[in-house]
């Protein structure tokens, strides 16, 4: 692993965060245009009509497919006494009890993380099949670590990397001691951190499922990205700071009710170029700002 993230030590030892850059990404704007927004509504529509018990879908969900995969960035705050959901268990500074009630709510991707901030990413994806995360180091000059599958592992999920509609898929997941990681770099000069997200249709051959992080070639990601990887379009929408809701929270545990029609979209969605027999590849990148004090 990286040892990017402190928080996640136990469950993914030296696991890096963060998130890069889209291949051909249509950048949110403080002030959206009109026809983005009518774009926005397009996509979510397309994309929550893949959910269970969702009603006939519309022509614009059948022109534009299911090749989506959802992304939420998640920053963790203390809870007020009205937010609908809190996990226990990160230690809070200030807190004399060492215990603190938290809440998740909405970030924007490309906002710089700080260091020591309490970030949880979720991937809902609009098709079934198989998903794989890969981290990478970002540093000056465009360089990058060796990569390094942190999703699945037996660690989370039990090495469950199955996926379908209206089903969340948490890195850490609420059940994770603690539900959330600490932002740290593993180099001073660290700019951000690059992760591969792949929807397979069927499990890779390639890539085994381990109890740590495995490591990958730079020649297999690249060969990755490049077949599965092109002709993908992002559309972000305006939520941060809204705030993680109890259907959220169901679907990201196995075995519980789906998220539906009317429910929350992922704030970014990626729509790929992929048909139902090749998998769905995005390149999401964070970027890493100062440390908090």
């Amino acid at each position: 692993m990286m040892r990017t993230l402190k928080a996640l030590a136990k469950a993914l030892p030296g696991f890096a965060l963060a998130f890069g850059s889209l291949l051909t990404p249509l950048r949110a704007q403080p002030s959206p245009a009109p026809d983005e927004i009518r774009t926005r509504n397009l996509w979510n529509t397309a994309f929550s009509d893949q959910r269970p018990a969702a009603p006939k879908p519309p022509k614009v969900a059948a022109a534009l497919g299911d090749s989506f995969v959802g992304i939420t960035l998640w920053r963790m705050r203390l809870s007020k006494a009205s937010d609908p959901v809190k996990f226990r268990g990160l230690v809070h500074d200030q807190d004399p009890a060492g215990q603190a009630d938290w809440t998740p709510e909405r970030a924007i991707l490309d906002a710089p993380i700080r260091g020591n901030e309490m970030v949880r990413l979720s991937i809902e994806s609009a098709r079934k099949g198989y998903l794989y995360v890969i981290d990478r180091d970002i540093y000056p000059g465009g360089k990058f670590s060796q990569p390094r599958l942190i999703f699945p592992t037996t660690r989370l999920r039990g090495g469950d990397n199955r996926v379908e509609p209206g089903f969340l898929i948490e890195i850490p997941s609420a059940q994770d001691k603690p539900p959330a990681f600490r932002v740290e770099k593993t180099r001073p000069d660290q700019t951000g951190v690059m992760l591969t997200i792949i929807v397979a249709p069927t499990p890779i051959p390639d890539l085994a499922v381990t109890s740590d992080a495995a490591k990958l070639t730079e020649q297999q990601v690249t060969d990755w990205e490049r077949r599965w990887g092109s002709n993908v379009q992002r559309l972000d929408q305006s939520d941060p700071g809204k705030v993680y809701t109890t259907a959220e929270a169901a679907a990201a545990r196995i075995g519980e009710g789906a998220l539906r029609t009317g429910d929350p979209v992922p704030s970014t969605l990626f729509h790929c170029q992929a048909n139902r027999t090749e998998p769905m590849l995005v390149k999401v990148p964070l970027k890493l700002g100062a440390t908090t004090p």
